[in-house]
């Protein structure tokens, strides 16, 4: 559930809500009891994305705080994170945005054409 909530934070770009949703769900994973494999499995994968969304929300805070090309470079990393494909749509226009802002047209091609 909580999940489903940081997605959804995440698509309406708040991502300080969605960040508290994320870290939320990976310390409640050592506290649930699980009985077969498959459960197992289950959260090793919640852990697996909600730490991917993690790292693509710590690259989005610094690339406000960085400059120029920095925040290129940071905004080309946050396009390689394992999100689901809206959340990477978005990253890769945000990316191809601000590369073409700053007249990058070759990364700007790049991430248009992912």
């Amino acid at each position: 559930e909580q999940l489903k909530q940081a997605y959804r934070a995440f698509t309406n770009a708040q991502f300080a809500e969605c960040k508290e949703f994320l870290e939320n769900v990976i310390k409640s994973i050592p506290l649930i009891a699980v009985a077969t494999r498959s459960e197992t499995n289950d959260l090793k994968e919640l852990l697996d994305v909600s730490r991917e969304y993690l790292i693509a929300l710590r690259v989005k805070e610094a690339m406000a705080d960085a400059d120029t090309a920095r925040s290129l470079e940071l905004a080309a990393y946050f396009t390689h994170c394992n999100l689901q494909p809206a959340h990477l749509t978005l990253a890769l226009k945000t990316a191809m945005a601000s590369a073409f802002k700053s007249k990058n047209f070759v990364n700007a091609a790049s991430f248009a054409r992912r």
